[in-house]
């Protein structure tokens, strides 16, 4: 494997997983309620654009000083996905400390907040709600270590989707007219 490549992933994937961590912790300081549906939408595009937006910078970077400006799709996602990895492990790495060390009880506080307002919804029967909160339960009582392997995998899901969509800003075909 290419040592250029190889930087270039593990810088990616560190600009990433700190990028993405330095978000959870500036949410956490200003105490933002992740359970507000509205608040969830805005965090996941910006989390997005915290996945997409330094992939594709990186990856045109990489295009442009080592693949004399071509790169088809398959290889910015194989240059894309190595990097959501190691983002994943250090984003994983944080959730592990933030869960363990930070604050143990924070989601504690979001999850009443948000049965107290799902409960105070006349659509919702006591049925549903026990449900609900089973599954939260369910959850918060998962080991250090199970929390962690979730957050890997969450991040890990959502960064294949968006390094397909940030690989198609990547690619650049030759063209076959300047052959």
């Amino acid at each position: 494997m290419d040592k250029n490549f190889v930087k270039t992933f593990i810088t990616g994937g560190i600009i990433l997983g700190v990028a993405n961590s330095l978000y959870s912790m500036l949410l956490y300081v200003l105490e933002v309620n992740l359970f507000n549906f509205g608040v969830i939408a805005v965090n996941f595009l910006l989390t997005a654009a915290l996945i997409i937006i330094p992939q594709i910078a990186i990856g045109r970077k990489y295009r442009q000083t080592y693949t004399d400006g071509y790169m088809d799709y398959g290889s910015a996602i194989k240059l894309a996905l190595p990097a959501v990895v190691v983002g994943g492990l250090i984003v994983a790495v944080y959730a592990l400390i933030f869960s363990a060390i930070v604050s143990p009880d924070y989601m504690d506080g979001m999850i009443n907040d948000f049965m107290t307002k799902l409960s105070e919804n006349p659509a919702m029967d006591d049925k549903a709600l026990d449900e609900i909160y089973a599954k939260f339960e369910e959850a918060k009582n998962a080991s250090l270590a199970e929390k962690t392997v979730q957050a890997f995998t969450s991040y890990a899901i959502s960064g294949v989707i968006f390094s397909l969509i940030a690989a198609i800003f990547v690619k650049r075909k030759k063209d076959i007219l300047t052959d």
